[in-house]
């Protein structure tokens, strides 16, 4: 029987989640985080990449070690959009907007399965590594845009290595709002952007503060049941 296929629709805006099976941890090094946020940005139009794990061998605080030309090929062919992001041991959620029609499946498609392949090799397992399909929910009113926005970037302060500030994690686009760009246009957050007057950095960041994870962790849980796309 063929999968029924999700209904996304071009233009609209989406949360997007993965997790591990059984809660395992499945990023456990840099280098493994590193595989993930590479895709996350350069997964966003068709292009192929060849030597993935030298590009993401080289990742530093200053970004992958990617040729500009590829960048903008990227940039000019992309199928979705990335506005945010947070990667945590055991998965990671997006919110994204649908560029093509298709572009959300496909770009989820090929990072489950490319992190599926690599995570296989590098530990020598076998079987799924994440729990059953991605989740997908509709987010329809740019209020609820950026209260997810604030609530992927808020998710990793039970994470050690967040614990000084959620800004100085590096595996979330928290800091490309709050800190500086580090991707450019490879991540979008000029909607969010524009709901807040004067500096948008130090104000998104008091917003993000004043807001209660636990609310937000119950309020995006919810509308996963409510509103989960098949």
């Amino acid at each position: 029987m063929m999968p029924v296929k999700r209904e996304v629709a071009p233009g609209e805006y989406y949360y997007l989640s993965a997790r591990g099976t059984a809660h395992l941890n499945i990023f456990r090094e840099k280098t493994d985080y590193a595989r993930l946020l590479f895709s996350l940005l350069y997964f966003q139009s068709p292009l192929v990449f060849k030597n993935i794990g030298r590009i993401c061998g080289g990742f530093s605080e200053e970004g992958f070690p990617m040729d500009n030309d590829l960048v903008e090929i990227v940039l000019a062919e992309r199928l979705i959009e990335l506005l945010a992001f947070s990667i945590r041991p055991n998965g990671f959620h997006l919110l994204l907007k649908e560029g093509e029609k298709g572009g959300i499946a496909f770009y989820m498609h090929r990072i489950l399965t490319g992190y599926t392949k690599f995570f296989q090799n590098k530990y020598r397992v076998s079987g799924h590594i994440f729990e059953g399909r991605y989740r997908a929910v509709h987010l329809k009113s740019d209020a609820e845009i950026l209260r997810l926005s604030a609530y992927i970037h808020k998710g990793p302060s039970d994470i050690p290595l967040s614990k000084s500030s959620d800004a100085d994690y590096p595996w979330s686009s928290f800091q490309d709002f709050v800190k500086g760009n580090r991707w450019g246009g490879l991540i979008a957050p000029e909607l969010i952007a524009s709901k807040f007057a004067g500096t948008f950095a130090s104000n998104y960041n008091d917003y993000v503060k004043s807001l209660s994870y636990k609310e937000l962790k119950n309020e995006f849980g919810a509308l996963q049941v409510r509103r989960k796309i098949p």
